[in-house]
C-alpha cells in the first residue's frame, strides 16, 4: 500500500537490517507501484497491465491486460483492486482472474493511487477520484456472500479562489478523507461525503503536500506550501471531519513528513531531515544529504529510508540512504533512488528504472555452527568439521573475513568463552 498504510504514515513495524541486503531480481522495464501478497509481487505497467511475479524468484505468474487507462493496484482482505474508466475491478490474487466489476456513475476515474481500507465492521472501502470522489464498499454476509456497490459520489465545491483537484492521492485521517494541495486543505466525511475546508489561502496550483495521520495521538500532520510565501509543518487536532483544529506549526522549508511507531516525526526541511518530538516540537536529530524533492522518508522498524539525487559533472547519481532512527547516522547506501518497503523477508525498491528486489538476510549468530540458537560446547565439533572441509558457513566465519580458515579459531574460542 502507498506509504505503508491507510493513514500514509510511512511506517512499518518490521525488524530490518539494511546492511544485510542481497540483490535477487529486477522486474522488466516500465513496471512500477508494487504490492506484495504472500510470496506474490503484483505491479502495473504504464497503467495498461497488471502482472504478478514470484517475490522470491521474479518468475511471471499471471498477467492481466487493461483495456482502458487503469490505476495502480491496491490490496485488502484477499483481493487485489484497481480502477479504470469502466469501474472498480476486483482480481483473484492467485490467478489474476477478474472476480467482480463495480460500474460507477461517473466514468473518468483518473486517480493513479486509490485508497483501500479495511473497516472495523469487516467491510472493505475503496476511495478513488477524478473530477469527483467515489466511495465503493464491499460487504460480506454471515453466509460468506459478498456485495460490492457504490456508496456515494461527491464533488465538494468551495468559494473562489479555492479549486481543489480531486485527481490527486487520497489520504485517510480517522473517518475523513484528506484532499489537499498547496494552500488548500479539505476533509471529506468517509461515510456521508460531507466536506470541510479547514485551511485556505490565496495560493492555488497543483501538487499534493503530504498528509499523515497519527491515530494514537489523533493528530494530522501536513507539510508543504500553505500560502504564497510560507512553507510549514502543521499539526492538527482531529476529532471529526467538521472539527479539525490547528495545534501547532513550524515555519521553514518543510515539505515531506513521516512518523514512526512512537509518534516521532521525520520531516524534510530543506537539505536535512529532522526528527521532531511531537509533544515539544524539539528537534531530536538531523540527517543531511542531497535528498530528492517530493520523496517522503519512510520508516521500517528503527531504520529511516531517504532518497538522494545528485547532479554533477559525471551526470545524475541517484541513491537510497538508510539511517538509524536513534542516532540519525547513515548506516547503508544502495544504488538508485525510490520508495521501498519490506515484506516477507524481501526489500522491494521502486525507482525510475523499475523495481528491484533484495533478500533481507537474517543476522548471523557467529559461533552457533550447529544452528541451535546457542553458542556452547556442542558447536566445537561442527566448527572443526566446517574448518576441515574448507566449505563456507557464515556462523563459522568468526573473524568475518568471508572465508572459514585457521584465522577463525581464536575468534571462535573467544565467542565460546564469552570474552
Amino acid at each position: 500500500m502507498r506509504r505503508h498504510d491507510s493513514y500514509r504514515t510511512g511506517f512499518s513495524n518490521i525488524n530490518f537490517d539494511p546492511t544485510s541486503l542481497n540483490y535477487v531480481w529486477d522486474a522488466p522495464e516500465l513496471y512500477a507501484n508494487p504490492i506484495v501478497v504472500g510470496d506474490i509481487l503484483i505491479a502495473s505497467k504504464r497503467h495498461q497491465k497488471i502482472t504478478a511475479f514470484s517475490l522470491s524468484t521474479g518468475e511471471e505468474l499471471w498477467e492481466n491486460d487493461i483495456d482502458v487507462f487503469g490505476s495502480q493496484a491496491v490490496y485488502a482482505d484477499g483481493t487485489v483492486w484497481y480502477t479504470t474508466q469502466q469501474g472498480v475491478h476486483q482480481v483473484d490474487v492467485a490467478t489474476g482472474a477478474q472476480q467482480d466489476l463495480t460500474p460507477i456513475t461517473w466514468y473518468n476515474l483518473t486517480s493513479p493511487q486509490p485508497l483501500v481500507h479495511k473497516n472495523t465492521d469487516g467491510s472493505v472501502s475503496l476511495y478513488t477520484s477524478g473530477n469527483d470522489l467515489v466511495h465503493i464498499k464491499r460487504t460480506t454476509s454471515v453466509n460468506g456472500d459478498t456485495n460490492t456497490a457504490q456508496v456515494w459520489e461527491v464533488k465538494p465545491t468551495f468559494p473562489p479562489p479555492v479549486s481543489l483537484n480531486y485527481g490527486k492521492a487520497i489520504n485517510l485521517a480517522g473517518d475523513s478523507l484528506i484532499i489537499n494541495q498547496p494552500g488548500q486543505y479539505a476533509a471529506v466525511d468517509a461515510v456521508t461525503g460531507a466536506a470541510n475546508l479547514f485551511h485556505s489561502s490565496s495560493l492555488t496550483g497543483g501538487g499534493d503536500p503530504p498528509a499523515v495521520y497519527d491515530e494514537a495521538r489523533e493528530t494530522l500532520y501536513i507539510a508543504g506550501q500553505d500560502s504564497p510565501d510560507n512553507f510549514s509543518l502543521k499539526a492538527y487536532d482531529y476529532s471529526s471531519t467538521q472539527d479539525i483544529v490547528l495545534k501547532w506549526e513550524l515555519v521553514d522549508a518543510y515539505y515531506d513528513v513521516a512518523i514512526d511507531g512512537d509518534g516521532y516525526i521525520y520531516a524534510k526541511n530543506g537539505d536535512v531531515i529532522e526528527k521532531i518530538d511531537p509533544d515539544t516540537q524539539q528537534i531530536l536529530g538531523t540527517a543531511t544529504g542531497d535528498f530528492r524533492p517530493k520523496m517522503m522518508p519512510t520508516i521500517i522498524g528503527d531504520v529511516m529510508i531517504a532518497y538522494s539525487r545528485q547532479v554533477g559533472a559525471l551526470g545524475v547519481v541517484e541513491e537510497t540512504y538508510f539511517y538509524d532512527t536513534g542516532s540519525m547516522e547513515l548506516i547503508q547506501t544502495i544504488a538508485k533512488t525510490g520508495g521501498g518497503f519490506v515484506a516477507n523477508g524481501f526489500f522491494v525498491q521502486t525507482h525510475p528504472d523499475g523495481i528491484s528486489v533484495y533478500q533481507v538476510s537474517a543476522p548471523v549468530d557467529f559461533g552457533d555452527v550447529n544452528l541451535d540458537g546457542v553458542v556452547d560446547f556442542f558447536d566445537i565439533s561442527p566448527f572443526i568439521g566446517v574448518l576441515s572441509t574448507g566449505e563456507f558457513q557464515a556462523e563459522a566465519d568468526c573473524d568475518e573475513s568471508g572465508n572459514v580458515d585457521f584465522l577463525d579459531i581464536s575468534p571462535f574460542i573467544a565467542i565460546l568463552s564469552g570474552s
